[in-house]
C-alpha cells in the first residue's frame, strides 16, 4: 500500500491497480476564507472582515439609549418570556457604554436585583446586540447600593428615636407607667 503522506505525485498513487485517487497531505486547519488565494493580501480575511465590522458596529451612547428604550416598548415587552420581572428590574436603568465601546454598564441598587437580573440577561442582551448590530457587547453589571440612615431596633433606641420627633411622649410614658422600656 502506498503512503498516505507521501510528498511527490509518484509516491501518493495506490498500489492497488483500480485505485488511483491521490491522497492528499492533511494541513493545518485554518478559520481563513476557503476561497482565499495563498499569498493574496486582498482577501486577508483578518484585515477585512475586522475593519469592516469595526466601522459598521461603532455605537455611540445615544444609540445605546434609544435600542434600550426600544426594548422597553409595549410592543417588544410582550415578546420577552417574563416580561413583569424584566421591566421591574431594568425598565428604569440607564445603561452606559464603556471606554471600549462594547461593553454595557448597567448599574442596579440591590446585590438582590443584580441576582434576578443575571437570569433574565442572556435573552435582553440577545435583543440588544440584534438592535445595536454589535455581536460583541457584554455586559457590566455594577451595583450602588444607596446608603440609608441606621435604624435603631433594640426597644431604648426605639424610643429615643421616637423622642426626637415628638416630645410629647415622655408625657405620655408618665400616664402609661407600666410600659416597659
Amino acid at each position: 500500500m502506498a503512503e498516505p503522506f507521501a510528498e511527490n505525485e509518484a509516491e501518493r498513487k495506490s498500489d492497488d491497480e483500480g485505485d488511483t485517487q491521490k491522497r492528499v497531505k492533511p494541513g493545518i486547519l485554518s478559520m481563513a476564507s476557503p476561497y482565499a488565494i495563498e499569498g493574496d493580501e486582498r482577501q486577508s480575511p483578518t484585515k477585512t472582515t475586522s475593519d469592516k465590522t469595526a466601522e459598521k458596529n461603532q455605537i455611540t451612547q445615544a444609540t445605546l439609549e434609544d435600542h434600550w428604550e426600544k426594548l422597553w416598548t409595549p410592543e417588544n415587552l410582550a415578546t420577552f418570556s417574563e416580561p413583569e420581572k424584566k421591566a421591574s428590574f431594568l425598565k428604569g436603568v440607564k445603561p452606559e457604554l464603556d471606554a471600549d465601546g462594547k461593553t454595557v454598564v448597567i448599574t442596579l441598587t440591590s446585590s438582590f436585583a443584580e441576582h434576578e437580573v443575571k437570569k433574565e440577561l442572556p435573552e435582553i442582551m440577545s435583543r440588544l446586540r440584534h438592535y445595536c448590530g454589535c455581536q460583541e457587547l457584554t455586559p457590566k453589571i455594577v451595583i450602588k447600593a444607596e446608603e440609608r440612615a441606621a435604624k435603631p431596633y433594640q426597644s431604648g433606641e426605639k424610643y429615643e428615636a421616637m423622642m426626637k420627633i415628638n416630645p410629647e411622649l415622655a408625657s405620655l410614658r408618665k400616664i402609661l407607667p407600666d410600659i416597659d422600656i
